[in-house]
């Protein structure tokens, strides 16, 4: 007996590993909670700023003049030079928070920092959805380099937040938008209430970013291209109804579509069509990219309108490859430039843009709806079952009419004629029969 004394040390080394071992469990089974918790409190239930209306005219206008002055750069050899203000950086960056979850962004740049007030709307939270953020980045050789990281009303410690900084980066770097942007910037610089990019552009980085934008293989865009040729070979001088060609190439897609997938056989259908309706290059061709072999001419309409199956297609395609969102913005933003020097807005155009954005839709919505939206276009369609006739719109109207009668893109006048454009679109055949 060892009265008196301590337990041998055996005993001691096994009470404490049971210690620890109860501790270990413990931390595993209340992680989840603590980091919920942790994430609970760092919501708020009040938006530190507030989303922002939808681009009005002077940002597609400007959007058109940073296009431009990337493009009339290109025709030298030297470095690219792009300077973005404030208001550029915002327009943005709440582009991409509407596409990601909803939210505001606010960006000051004094000197050689640049302050980001965000907001993100987390969906599913009900009563406390918003987180946010305070940002604030110092220019350091070339690059941005955080100084600051506020969530909500508490201060991130510089070494957790350049932490925090460093993992979303790595899980960006993981994309191949994030890639194919670190390969094109060279250098950036802060200035008071601007932000200079120097950057390149070769002929092999506009392949690699089209790669990224067209998400389906090129193998199944040249099927495609092949049965179009063949379609549109003859003969080369009249013009015909794209639903000619529409019901044998989905037709093809079904039947490939039996051994593989129907969003991919969709997909790449969609692009090439795309493609074929442009007849010269523009922002939206150079997302859609440049088709292989002799380029083949667009005889096709609807409703006796060459332009309104160009819209159409185009339309479709680039919501096949890059999204609704930037679809519906690139048919506004032709409209707009348009206006201000061109053949003025139309809304008979903006129709065919919408009801394209919806086709591709519905063509690619699950793998079900796919083979379906496959078998009723390849059994025929007519033009009033894919676009409404809506030739009755306004047309030809240029900026200053635009505003006098309209205002804005975000006025009530604007958002009831696009609301009755879309009540004609859904009342198609082909969109009622698809969501049958």
């Amino acid at each position: 007996k060892n009265h008196g004394h301590p337990p041998p040390q055996p005993l001691r080394s096994a009470t404490a590993m049971r210690l620890l071992f109860k501790l270990l469990l413990w931390l595993l089974f209340l992680s989840p909670f603590a980091i919920a918790a942790v994430f609970w409190l760092a919501l708020s239930g009040t938006p530190l700023v507030g989303e922002r209306p939808p681009l009005s005219q002077q940002d597609l206008l400007r959007a058109r003049e940073i296009v431009k002055q990337h493009r009339l750069q290109q025709a030298g050899s030297a470095p690219l030079r792009l300077a973005l203000s404030e208001h550029d950086l915002e327009v943005a960056g709440n582009y991409l928070l509407q596409r990601l979850a909803g939210g505001g962004l606010r960006i000051r740049i004094r000197n050689d920092r640049l302050e980001a007030l965000a907001t993100l709307r987390i969906p599913g939270v009900p009563t406390r959805p918003y987180l946010n953020l305070r940002l604030q980045l110092r220019q350091q050789k070339g690059q941005p380099n955080l100084v600051q990281l506020q969530i909500d009303d508490w201060n991130v410690p510089p070494g957790l937040a350049k932490r925090l900084l460093a993992e979303l980066l790595v899980r960006l770097y993981d994309t191949d938008e994030y890639r194919l942007a670190r390969s094109i910037v060279d250098d950036i610089q802060l200035r008071d209430r601007m932000l200079g990019l120097q950057y390149h552009w070769t002929p092999e980085l506009a392949r690699k970013a089209r790669a990224t934008f067209l998400k389906a293989p090129s193998r199944a865009r040249e099927v495609y291209r092949s049965e179009l040729r063949r379609l549109v070979g003859e003969p080369r001088s009249k013009s015909f109804s794209l639903t000619r060609v529409l019901p044998p190439l989905f037709g093809l897609a079904l039947k490939r579509s039996r051994q593989g997938d129907p969003l991919t056989e969709n997909r790449a259908l969609l692009s090439v069509l795309g493609y074929w309706a442009t007849d010269r290059r523009t922002l939206a061709t150079d997302l859609v990219g440049m088709d292989s072999g002799p380029p083949l001419p667009f005889r096709a309409t609807l409703h006796g309108r060459r332009d309104m199956a160009q819209h159409f297609l185009l339309s479709a395609a680039l919501a096949a490859n890059t999204g609704d969102t930037l679809a519906s913005m690139a048919g506004t933003f032709k409209e707009i430039a348009d206006a201000d020097r061109g053949s003025g807005f139309s809304f008979v155009d903006l129709a065919a843009d919408r009801a394209g954005l919806y086709f591709a839709r519905l063509a690619l919505g699950s793998e079900t709806e796919a083979r379906r939206f496959q078998e009723l276009v390849a059994a025929g369609i007519a033009e009033r079952d894919i676009v409404p006739d809506v030739r009755a719109l306004g047309e030809g109207m240029n900026l200053a009419q635009f505003r006098r009668h309209y205002g804005d893109l975000d006025s009530p006048l604007y958002r009831e004629a696009i609301e009755t454009i879309d009540r004609h679109i859904e009342q198609c055949r082909l969109y009622r029969a698809v969501q049958r």
